[in-house]
């Protein structure tokens, strides 16, 4: 598997960057897994819309998922190669219904460019490839779905937005690579905070899963990306990088 930061950024894009994004390769196939603000440009440096095998979204956050529309626009309009079927975009049933809403109040109709297919999260599934998605609840301010992604003996977990969760921490249990989020540069008791993680508590998370590596995102530069680095690899005490926008990781 390999994985391309499109978009590392939270709430809002960091200067010159993205809200969260990453683009998924195994062998030929494409994902594209959430879609904030920023991901489609940054999408189309690398591949056409049209040649994506499949969408995932944890979560209707605009910064999780407002530039689904740029893309459905695109497969609609914009000149370059088109689909023969719908695009699949996997998404939990209360987010498929938001982002349906969503579509007919900007104008952006799905219909013909985007097939929605309803994620349970307590099934497993088995996309073309031999590529498996698990799932499971975060703790967030609306429902949210972390992804654990497992291909050819290896895994790699996406945490989306949670706070301290152990169903996430169970799910990214031996990951060889977790993306985990680390939106918060300290814990300061305030339950409105919950819903986010510390880089400290990122790296304890990568640390009870027993995960290889670790790579922080939806974070904001203003919180000094090397010390958030620093803490949770104290915390983890195993290899932590920062996600940035271009960046490829091997798993």
């Amino acid at each position: 598997m390999r994985l391309t930061v499109l978009g590392s950024g939270a709430v809002r894009p960091n200067p010159l960057g993205a809200s969260s994004g990453y683009l998924l390769g195994v062998g030929q196939r494409r994902y594209l897994v959430d879609c904030g603000y920023g991901v489609l440009s940054r999408l189309l440096a690398i591949v056409a819309p049209a040649s994506l095998d499949g969408v995932l979204i944890s979560h209707f956050h605009p910064d999780h998922c407002i530039d689904l529309t740029g893309v459905a626009m695109a497969l609609r309009y914009a000149p370059g190669p088109k689909r023969l079927e719908p695009l699949p975009v996997y998404a939990a049933p209360d987010t498929r219904r938001d982002l349906e809403q969503l579509g007919a109040v900007l104008d952006a109709p799905w219909d013909g460019v985007v097939a929605f297919v309803d994620i349970d999260s307590e099934d497993a599934l088995l996309l073309e490839g031999d590529l498996t998605v698990r799932f499971a609840p975060t703790v967030h301010y609306q429902p949210c779905l972390a992804m654990r992604f497992e291909h050819g003996g290896r895994t790699l977990t996406y945490t989306a937005d949670t706070g301290p969760c152990p169903a996430v921490t169970d799910l990214a249990s031996g990951s060889d690579l977790l993306i985990a989020e680390s939106t918060l540069p300290e814990r300061d008791g305030d339950r409105r905070e919950w819903g986010h993680l510390t880089a400290t508590e990122a790296g304890e998370m990568a640390r009870r899963a027993g995960a290889a590596k670790l790579v922080l995102t939806h974070y904001f530069v203003e919180h000094d990306p090397e010390r958030l680095r620093s803490l949770a690899a104290a915390a983890f005490g195993g290899p932590v990088d920062l996600a940035r926008e271009g960046e490829v990781h091997d798993v």
